[in-house]
C-alpha cells in the first residue's frame, strides 16, 4: 500500500513556503560581514561557518541576494589586488634579487599567462622545419648528382 506524499498548497508553493524547516533569513549586516570575511582571507565555506549558516544555505544567499554577491565578488578584488601590488613592489623594489625574480616570473604567468619553456610573444606557436637528407651514397654518385663549377678565375 503505497501512501500519498504531502504535498503543500499551491498558495504555499508560490509563496516560497514548503515543508520542512524554514528557511533562515538573511542577516541585515550580511553583506558586510561578507565582504570583511573574504577580504581576511575565509573560503566560502569559513564565511558560512563565520555566519552561522551551511555552505548549501550560504550559496542560496549569494543566489537569491545580488548585494552578497557583488560583496564577495568586491572583496575577493580587493584582496587580488593587494596581493598583485605586494608582489609588484617586491618584484620592482625588492632587496633580495632572488625574491624580486620569483616575483617577476609570478606576475608574468598569473598576469600574462606565461608557461614554462614557453616564450611569450610565440603564443605557442612554433615553426618546424624538415631537412629530407639523402642516405650515405658512393663518392661518384654524389659527383653525379652535384654540379662542380670552378669560380677562382672570377
Amino acid at each position: 500500500m503505497s501512501t500519498k506524499p504531502n504535498f503543500p498548497p499551491p498558495a504555499a508553493v508560490a509563496s516560497g513556503i514548503g515543508p520542512g524547516r524554514p528557511r533562515k533569513p538573511i542577516p541585515v549586516d550580511a553583506a558586510e560581514r561578507i565582504f570583511d570575511y573574504a577580504v581576511d582571507g575565509f573560503s566560502v565555506v569559513g564565511i558560512a561557518r563565520k555566519l552561522g549558516v551551511d555552505k548549501k544555505t550560504f550559496y542560496e544567499w549569494l543566489e537569491r541576494d545580488e548585494s552578497l554577491r557583488d560583496a564577495l565578488e568586491l572583496a575577493r578584488a580587493d584582496k587580488e589586488r593587494q596581493i598583485y601590488n605586494r608582489l609588484w613592489r617586491m618584484a620592482m623594489e625588492g632587496e633580495d634579487s632572488k625574491v624580486a625574480l620569483t616575483a617577476c616570473i609570478f606576475i608574468a604567468k598569473a598576469q600574462f599567462g606565461w608557461r614554462e619553456g614557453e616564450r611569450p610573444d610565440d603564443g605557442g606557436a612554433r615553426v618546424n622545419i624538415t631537412f629530407n637528407l639523402p642516405g650515405a651514397m658512393s663518392r661518384e654518385d654524389f659527383l653525379k648528382k652535384v654540379v662542380v663549377t670552378d669560380d677562382r678565375d672570377n
